[in-house]
């Protein structure tokens, strides 16, 4: 299983199965994590309900040529099975996030509000549009406002297949009134990254893809600037890797002496 994500305090998860092109829903329970050697096992807290899943098939092919085909299908498949939730994260398989910390980014922003938040990219749409890569989320009112623009908005794109996903989705946005927030800690440092946590410490500038300066909305800082203790996201994370982050932020600690 490449990626997982699930339903924790109000917050909706989407379950990206290991060949990568449909949807899992989970739905009726709270899910925790148990660890079996190296593999991660998903079981029931409340081990008396039955593990109720649904899958929905968005293509019939897998590709990147498919990210926007599978992402109108998960926001459509979203606002018409699950309206009554107040947010929405879209991540792909190989994005690792931290729930509690997307928590605490939306505790204060109000559903009915339509905005969208994600790591702030500059070029080709004015207000700036979210990192597919590293995860964006929207409000309920964004949802609404953005589904209903793909089935009636020709700018939104909805019959295309194809094209960059982030850039479409930030489009369509602009397009029908949804705001792009900052979603910058009161340190200025970003809380979602479209590289790994190894990858965004580790280089500097220069080692950095020749487009990631050019494409961020903020300067890129790089050390332990990179990224606020409050992150939210990091993209390109193996399977492998989600155990060792899992191991750092839920199980090992430091002694107090």
């Amino acid at each position: 299983m490449k990626g997982i994500t699930g339903t924790l305090y109000g917050i909706r998860y989407w379950l990206a199965l290991p060949s990568g092109f449909f949807f899992g829903i989970i739905f009726g329970m709270h899910l925790a994590r148990q660890y079996e050697g190296s593999i991660p096992v998903l079981y029931a807290e409340d081990k008396t309900q039955p593990l109720d899943i649904s899958i929905s098939f968005a293509t019939e092919t897998e590709g990147r040529d498919q990210l926007w085909t599978k992402t109108k299908f998960g926001l459509h498949h979203a606002l018409e099975r699950y309206s009554d939730y107040d947010f929405f994260l879209k991540a792909d398989d190989d994005t690792y996030t931290i729930v509690e910390n997307l928590r605490y980014l939306l505790k204060d922003h109000d559903p009915e509000v339509p905005i969208i938040m994600g790591r702030r990219w500059r070029p080709h749409v004015k207000q700036g549009y979210p990192s597919g890569g590293g995860g964006y989320v929207l409000s309920r009112s964004a949802l609404k406002l953005i589904v209903a623009g793909l089935d009636k908005n020709p700018a939104c794109n909805g019959n295309v297949s194809g094209g960059a996903e982030d850039v479409r989705i930030g489009a369509c946005a602009q397009e029908v009134g949804v705001k792009l927030v900052d979603s910058l800690d009161d340190k200025g440092l970003e809380r979602f990254h479209p590289f790994s946590a190894i990858g965004m410490i580790n280089h500097v500038n220069e080692d950095h893809p020749k487009w990631y300066g050019a494409y961020n909305y903020h300067k890129v800082l790089t050390g332990y600037r990179c990224c606020s203790s409050l992150s939210v996201t990091f993209h390109y994370v193996s399977p492998e890797d989600m155990n060792l982050y899992e191991f750092f932020l839920y199980r090992l600690r430091p002694a107090v002496l």
